[in-house]
C-alpha cells in the first residue's frame, strides 16, 4: 500500500503501536496505570506526528509535479500541502487533554491499572487515526486529474520545462539580436549618408575658400601694412611731443597739470625730464595752480624709470596716468580711423582720377 519511505515511516508507527502494547500487557501491574496513561498520550502525539511528516513530504513530492507542469498552480497547491500537518495537532490536541484528565498538571498522578488503561485505550484511535488519516489525506488532497508523478518524473518534467524554456529563450534572443543587427545597420547606412553629404558641403566650402584665399591674404597683407605705418605715425608723435624744445614742453605739462591736479597731490615725473623742465618748475605749477584758484601745495617726485614724457598724478591709492603714451592709447581709437583716411583713402582717390 505505502512504498519507500512512507511505508518505512508507516512501519515506525506500527511497531510504536505494537510495542506499547505489548510492554503494557506484560508489564502493565509492574509499569502501573500512570506509566500505561503517559504512553497513550505519548502515542496520540507521536504517531499523529509520524502521520503529519510522512503526509507532508508526500503532499510536497506531488505538489512539486503539478507546479513543473505548471506554475500557475503555486499557490493552488500550498494550503494543500499543509493540510496533512493538522493530523499532528489533533494527536497533540487529545494527549493535552488526557493530561489535563489525569490532572498532570495539579499534582501527584496516582492511577489504577484499570484507570491507566482507560486512558491509553482512549488516546489510541487519535494517534492510529492520525498516522492514517494523514497518509491517505496526501493521496488525495493533491490528486488533482489524477497526477500521482513520482520524484524522477518531476525531475524529467522540470528538465523539459527547463529545455523548452531555454529554446524560447534563445529564439527570442536570437530574434532580438537580428532586429538589433538591422537596426544598427539602418543606422550606419543613415550615418554613412550623412557623412558623405557632410563632405560634399565641406568640399565645397573649401573649393569656395580656395578661390578667395589668393584675395584674403593680399587684402591682409595690405591691412597689416597700414596697421604698421599707422603704429609707425604714433609711435612718431609720442617721441616729438617728448622731444619738444625744453620751454614748449614745460609750458605743455604746466597747462596739463593745471587741468588735471587739484593742488593736493604728488607729482609724479620722470629723472630725463628733470634737468630741461629746470629747479623751479614745482614752483612754477603751483604759482599756476594758485593763479586758478586751487591750493598750491602740489609736491613733485621723480623715477628713474622713463614715462614717455608727461607725468602721474597720485593721490593717496588712486592715480590717474597722464603720460603721452597712456594719452595716445586712450585716443587712439578714434584717431586710427581718421588717420587712416589721411594716410590712404585721399592717395586712393588721387591714383583712381
Amino acid at each position: 500500500m505505502f512504498k519507500g519511505m512512507v511505508g518505512s515511516w508507516t512501519l515506525v508507527g506500527i511497531g510504536l503501536l505494537v510495542g506499547c502494547l505489548v510492554l503494557g500487557a506484560f508489564f502493565g501491574e509492574q509499569l502501573g496505570g500512570n506509566v500505561l496513561a503517559l504512553m497513550g498520550a505519548g502515542l496520540a502525539v507521536v504517531l499523529g506526528g509520524i502521520g503529519s511528516i510522512v503526509g507532508v513530504g508526500v503532499a510536497g513530492e506531488k505538489a512539486a509535479g503539478i507546479t513543473a507542469e505548471d506554475p500557475d498552480n503555486f499557490g493552488r497547491v500550498l494550503p494543500l500541502q499543509a493540510l496533512p500537518g493538522t493530523q499532528g495537532i489533533y494527536g497533540f490536541l487529545v494527549a493535552f487533554l488526557a493530561l489535563i484528565k489525569m490532572n498532570a498538571f495539579g499534582g501527584v498522578l496516582s492511577l489504577t491499572l484499570e484507570q491507566g488503561w482507560q486512558v491509553f485505550f482512549a488516546c489510541l484511535p487519535a494517534g492510529v487515526s492520525g498516522l492514517i488519516s494523514a497518509l491517505y489525506q496526501a493521496k488525495v488532497s493533491l490528486d488533482l486529474g489524477g497526477n500521482n508523478m513520482p520524484l524522477e518524473d518531476i525531475l524529467e518534467k522540470i528538465s523539459e520545462r527547463a529545455a523548452s524554456l531555454k529554446q524560447e529563450i534563445l529564439a527570442s534572443a536570437k530574434a532580438d539580436a537580428e532586429s538589433r543587427i538591422q537596426a544598427a545597420r539602418e543606422e550606419a547606412s543613415r550615418i554613412e549618408a550623412e557623412i558623405i553629404r557632410e563632405a560634399q558641403v565641406e568640399a565645397e566650402q573649401i573649393r569656395s575658400i580656395a578661390a578667395s584665399r589668393s584675395d584674403m591674404q593680399q587684402k591682409q597683407m595690405l591691412l597689416g601694412v597700414k596697421q604698421e605705418l599707422i603704429s609707425q605715425v604714433f609711435d612718431e608723435a609720442v617721441k616729438r611731443l617728448a622731444d619738444l624744445p625744453g620751454d614748449e614742453y614745460r609750458a605743455l605739462l604746466i597747462d596739463l597739470i593745471g587741468r588735471k591736479a587739484d593742488g593736493t597731490e604728488e607729482l609724479i615725473l620722470s629723472k630725463h625730464d628733470e634737468s630741461r623742465l629746470g629747479a623751479d618748475f614745482g614752483d612754477a605749477v603751483n604759482e599756476a595752480l594758485k593763479a586758478q584758484g586751487k591750493t598750491a601745495n602740489l609736491r613733485l617726485s621723480y623715477v628713474p624709470d622713463g614715462l614717455g614724457g608727461g607725468f602721474i598724478v597720485k593721490k593717496g591709492l588712486v592715480a590717474d596716468n597722464v603720460t603721452f603714451p597712456a594719452i595716445l592709447r586712450l585716443i587712439r581709437e578714434d584717431l586710427e580711423i581718421e588717420l587712416a583716411r589721411i594716410l590712404f583713402e585721399e592717395p586712393e582717390r588721387e591714383s583712381a582720377t
